[in-house]
C-alpha cells in the first residue's frame, strides 16, 4: 500500500480498516494491518491481526510464514524455522507446492545470512526442486551466493536467465 511506503501509517490504517468494515482482501488487510503495528512496536494489535487473519482460508499457511519472518527479524532462529515448517506444510497440504518451494527460499537466506551454510544449501536445494517460480530461484541463488556456494548460485541465475530472457526482474537481477 502505497501509504505505508510513505510512512503515512495512520492514513494506511484507515483504508485498511474500511476495506475490512467491506470485507475486501480480509486476509492481505489483517497481514498489513500486522505489519503496521510491527512497525509500530504494538505487539497486542499486530497480534490481534494476526490472528484473525489465521482464521481465514489460507490464514494459517500465510500466518506461519508471516511469524517466520517475523521470528528472523527478532534472531529466533529455531521459531523461524518451526513456523517456516509449519508454513510449508500447510501449503503442502493445500497443493500448493509453488508456495512451499517459496518458503524454502526463504528460509535458504535467512539460514545463510546466520551463516548456517550447510542448511542454507540444503534450503535453497530443496526449494528449486518443489518451484521454478522466478523469485523463489532467485531468493535461492542469492542466498547461495550468500553461504558462498558462488557457481550454484551463479548457475541457478544464468538458467533463470535463458529461461525468462524478457523478465525485468530477472534479466536485472541475473546480470
Amino acid at each position: 500500500m502505497a501509504y505505508m511506503g510513505l510512512n503515512r501509517l495512520d492514513e494506511a490504517k484507515a483504508i485498511l480498516n474500511q476495506a475490512l468494515e467491506r470485507k475486501l482482501n480480509p486476509l492481505g488487510n489483517h497481514l498489513q494491518l500486522a505489519a503496521i503495528a510491527w512497525v509500530q512496536n504494538d505487539a497486542a494489535e499486530m497480534e490481534k491481526h494476526l490472528e484473525a487473519a489465521k482464521q481465514l482460508p489460507g490464514g494459517d499457511m500465510t500466518v506461519s510464514g508471516t511469524r517466520s519472518a517475523i521470528a528472523a527479524c527478532r534472531g529466533q532462529i529455531k521459531a523461524a524455522r518451526d513456523f517456516g515448517q509449519k508454513s510449508r506444510e500447510a501449503a503442502e497440504r493445500l497443493g500448493l507446492k509453488e508456495v512451499a518451494g517459496s518458503e524454502y527460499s526463504q528460509e535458504a537466506l535467512i539460514e545463510a545470512i546466520v551463516l548456517n551454510k550447510s542448511r542454507a544449501v540444503e534450503d535453497a536445494v530443496e526449494s528449486v526442486k518443489m518451484s521454478q517460480a522466478p523469485i523463489a530461484v532467485l531468493i535461492s541463488a542469492l542466498a547461495l551466493a550468500v553461504a558462498g556456494d558462488d557457481k550454484k548460485a551463479e548457475d541457478l541465475a544464468s538458467i533463470l536467465a535463458q529461461k525468462r530472457p524478457y523478465d525485468t526482474i530477472v534479466r536485472f537481477t541475473c546480470w
